[in-house]
């Protein structure tokens, strides 16, 4: 089986880092330090700890971090104020659907998978429900799935129609 290459957007080049907030200062500031202290530490936990000693912070330990993230803001500020975007890495914009425009023509499977859960609806899992329902569709000969198939063939005649007008 082969797999397709992931879609990846084009990251804009030049652009300004965003600036970093009190919490990551002081989280950059005191790091090292909650390492030494606590090495059997996962590597989730440091920052719960951090975490901890930033919400017991005294209100001049914070200042003095909000009072670079304020630095950093403005840095930013202006950095953002001159920066003009590439336009190869703009992001495209999605169609937009018109609300007008008809649904889709349904499959043979799909109008299968219908008419038994109109029959029949499950109490349980709908998937286990829609599970068996593929399994007794593979089964079917072409002679059992030929109603079907002419109720496919017949939406797909009416979305033709619907657009051509």
């Amino acid at each position: 089986m082969t797999t397709s290459p992931k879609k990846t957007t084009k990251k804009a080049t030049g652009k300004p880092k965003r600036g970093r907030t009190s919490y990551i200062y002081f989280s950059m500031d005191v790091r090292k330090q909650v390492e030494k202290e606590n090495p059997k530490a996962t590597f989730t936990e440091i920052p719960k700890i951090i975490a901890a000693k930033w919400a017991q912070a005294s209100p001049a330990i914070k200042k003095k971090y909000n009072d670079m993230a304020e630095k950093d803001k403005l840095r930013y500020q202006r950095e953002m104020a001159s920066y003009v975007p590439d336009p190869t890495t703009e992001k495209k914009k999605r169609r937009v659907r018109d609300p007008d425009a008809p649904k889709k023509a349904l499959s043979a499977y799909n109008i299968f998978v219908k008419t038994q859960m109109a029959k029949n609806r499950p109490a349980g899992s709908t998937t286990g429900a829609i599970a068996a329902l593929g399994a007794q569709w593979k089964s079917m000969s072409d002679k059992e799935k030929q109603p079907f198939v002419a109720a496919a063939q017949k939406d797909k005649a009416r979305v033709e129609r619907e657009r051509g007008q």
